[in-house]
């Protein structure tokens, strides 16, 4: 889906469309999220004056709420809340969101507007109900490259990012230290690049290299490189929501920093982004989205909102890596291996002999197998370690399964082996909103483990995951019993312990008696007796407490990295 923004004067018009639809309306005015921006802009220049004014520093990741600057925390609160507000307040909007199908990937289409681009979009309601992938310059023309572009070329300024050098020689790329305007643009020009680096200073409109270079002075250049095969442009740099002249150009995607940050934020994106460009074999939406949550990870408790900071920006017709159309088919025959095509043929001729040997159902049926095959691959690739190939068959896996099943297998492994809660939770919704039970109770976990949600979010999950459930297989009732101990832990944090102690009885019952009809296959609801030996202790019920607690110890091997803070209670108890 594409949903665009366009402002007149005080008229804010936007058009939403997706697959059958489209819908047009009017904002209402921004005057109180414009007045929320201003002082949450206000309240980051003064933070970055006092932190960092380009200069290095470290959170300190064993105490983050010591690294959080409260003014800022709650100046980002309250625009988050201006623009949810602005947003719902419009019937317009409000009735071309009920058309739209919740979980779909949107797209948002700013037209011009240097101020739309700084609010934090990556955390209204926006991100949480449909995929947000990327923001777009609307009415570009599709870019018609006549060469398939290679390699990096990387700008460096005289004020570069101290250890991008290293890190760029390191993905083979070719380095221009401080070029002037001429050379730079030569370099463009001339050769192939794939990928365009710049690292350094800028104020919006300039960057700073052997002279200052207006950015309009490299729009011609930045063009011409398309055509030779360009297809992504990285500015590791400061205030990139002013690079209005990029917009222009039919660029499959730029990277951007939208505001100021420091050089030890900027060293760790260059560090991520070509790490991650490289496990994901040139894919850069999935190396920006791996990048981005792991700068949110590590620094979102110095910055609140950082993860809105970066941001790509991709022509609306080029939502992956852009590949050049193949020229036609009969243009390409004085240059074919005519002994491979023969070969071809006698393979062609065997496989049609097998098509009609077991009949069209079965190649029908092959065809529908083959998510459940890559599925498999990737579960294997998993279990071996190969952490990296699983992400990637998952992935396809996906394209062909459509019932959540492999989005549900990436949110375990993000979650459970690579610790990356962010993406656990995104594939997790994906797979939830597709119609798998799993994932929505895995949803509700991981909302409930996440101390910045809100508890009634994960209720209204958890619910939702209760009525889906209910008359449930008996080989499937170990969903509902998950949503019945989640339930039971939320009614725990609210302080309603009779009531969380029925939905956690109800739930290990479940559970246990699946354990007796099954065996070892079932995991042990460590969760609910860790609740419930909580509970007891707040009843003063110290008998039936450690009873619990020894419950949870017993199935020590069976937990989970989720289970870790259960276990040191548990541990602590009998210490």
């Amino acid at each position: 889906m594409l949903l665009s923004l366009k402002t007149n004067k005080d008229l804010y018009h936007f058009v939403w469309q997706g697959s059958g639809f489209r819908h047009e309306g009017y904002l209402s005015s921004p005057r109180e999220l414009l007045q929320a921006l201003a002082l949450w802009l206000d309240a980051y220049n003064d933070f970055c004056m006092f932190q960092f004014a380009r200069i290095a520093f470290e959170p300190d990741s064993s105490n983050p709420s010591k690294n959080l600057d409260r003014d800022l925390s709650a100046r980002f609160g309250e625009l988050t809340e201006a623009l949810n507000f602005w947003l719902r307040n419009s019937e317009d909007f409000w009735k071309a969101e009920r058309k739209a199908e919740r979980g779909s990937p949107l797209v948002l289409a700013i037209e011009n507007n240097s101020i739309l681009v700084k609010l934090p979009w990556e955390y209204c309601f926006l991100a949480e109900d449909y995929q947000l992938l990327s923001y777009s310059s609307p009415n570009l023309t599709r870019p018609s490259p006549s060469k398939t572009g290679k390699g990096i070329l990387a700008a460096l300024g005289k004020l570069g990012i101290e250890g991008d050098r290293e890190i760029l020689a390191r993905h083979r790329a070719t380095i221009l230290e401080n070029p002037d305007r001429d050379a730079l643009c030569q370099s463009l020009r001339r050769c192939h690049w794939e990928i365009f680096y710049y690292g350094g200073h800028s104020d919006s409109e300039q960057l700073f290299l052997g002279e200052k270079i207006e950015g309009n002075g490299l729009q011609t250049a930045v063009r011409q490189g398309v055509e030779q095969g360009l297809k992504l442009a990285v500015f590791n740099a400061c205030n990139g929501s002013g690079f209005i002249w990029l917009r222009a150009i039919p660029l499959p995607a730029t990277i951007i920093w939208k505001l100021p940050i420091a050089d030890t934020i900027a060293r760790d994106f260059t560090e991520f982004f070509f790490k991650a460009l490289e496990d994901y074999r040139g894919d850069y939406v999935e190396a920006f989205e791996r990048t981005r949550a792991r700068i949110g990870d590590k620094y979102e408790g110095m910055i609140p909102g950082i993860r809105s900071f970066l941001q790509i920006w991709q022509h609306p017709e080029c939502d992956r890596p852009f590949v050049p159309p193949k020229t036609r088919w009969f243009s390409r025959l004085g240059n074919l291996p005519w002994k491979a095509v023969g070969m071809g043929a006698i393979a062609a001729g065997i496989a049609m002999g097998v098509g009609l040997w077991f009949g069209r159902e079965a190649i029908a049926n092959w065809g529908e197998n083959r998510g459940e095959v890559l599925n498999l691959a990737a579960y294997e690739a998993q279990q071996t370690g190969q952490i990296d190939r699983a992400i990637a068959l998952y992935q396809k896996a996906a394209f062909w399964l459509r019932d959540g099943t492999p989005e549900n297998n990436l949110a375990v492994l993000y979650g459970d082996i690579l610790n990356e809660g962010n993406f656990a939770l995104k594939y997790s919704k994906i797979a939830a909103r597709k119609g798998n039970l799993n994932a929505t109770a895995e949803v509700a976990a991981l909302m409930l483990e996440n101390p910045e949600v809100e508890e009634e979010e994960a209720l209204r999950w958890v619910k939702h995951c209760l009525a889906l459930s209910d008359n449930l297989p008996e080989d499937e009732s170990g969903i509902r019993a998950s949503c019945l101990i989640l339930q039971g832990w939320i009614f725990y944090k609210e302080g309603l312990l009779k009531v969380a102690l029925t939905n956690l009885d109800a739930g290990i019952e479940i559970v246990e008696t699946n354990m007796n009809r099954l065996g070892e296959d079932i995991q042990p609801p460590i969760l609910a007796y860790c609740l419930k030996a909580l509970i007891f202790e707040k009843q003063a019920d110290s008998s039936r407490s450690l009873a619990y607690w020894q419950n949870v110890l017993e199935h020590e091997k069976n937990a989970i990295p989720s289970h870790h803070w259960c276990m040191v209670e548990a541990h602590q108890r009998f210490n």
